[in-house]
């Protein structure tokens, strides 16, 4: 992980975590609204999933923003929009308390010849992350989607 993506602003401290947390919303289809999860401790990608599913099985009826509890402090955003293939995205919230926080966006991937293209977006801010480190992380993101 990229170490600079970890750091947060915490009692007017710079602290870098040890340990990055998944958030990411879910749709509850009856109520048309998003509720927030996220995983921890998990690094693999099998135990990622099976989890992931669990957590979506466990908690598919909440009409609670956060049904998990208080969300930890360590989080990485990650978001979808999986209705829509998208160029640009910026989401701009008031309710991240750690304005240093990473949120990633994901949109509908697509077919082109015999490529699987999904629009992938990270907002970080520019105070600890430079466009050296989007660079980083992308290759990182493609090597691991290419394998």
């Amino acid at each position: 992980m990229i170490p600079n993506l970890r750091y947060a602003h915490i009692d007017k401290q710079l602290v870098e975590w040890q340990e990055l947390v998944p958030t990411f919303t879910n749709f509850n289809q009856e109520t048309e609204l998003f509720y927030s999860l996220w995983l921890e401790g998990l690094t693999d990608y099998k135990s990622v999933d099976r989890e992931y599913k669990k957590l979506i099985k466990d908690y598919a009826n909440t009409k609670d923003i956060a049904p998990m509890g208080v969300v930890p402090p360590n989080v990485v955003n990650i978001s979808s929009i999986p209705w829509m293939h998208f160029e640009h995205f910026s989401s701009q919230t008031g309710a991240i308390k750690n304005n240093l926080t990473p949120m990633i966006t994901s949109g509908k991937y697509e077919k082109v010849g015999s490529q699987l293209l999904m629009p992938v977006n990270i907002k970080v801010h520019h105070a600890t992350v430079d466009g050296y480190h989007v660079t980083l992380f992308f290759e990182i993101l493609q090597r691991e989607m290419n394998s």
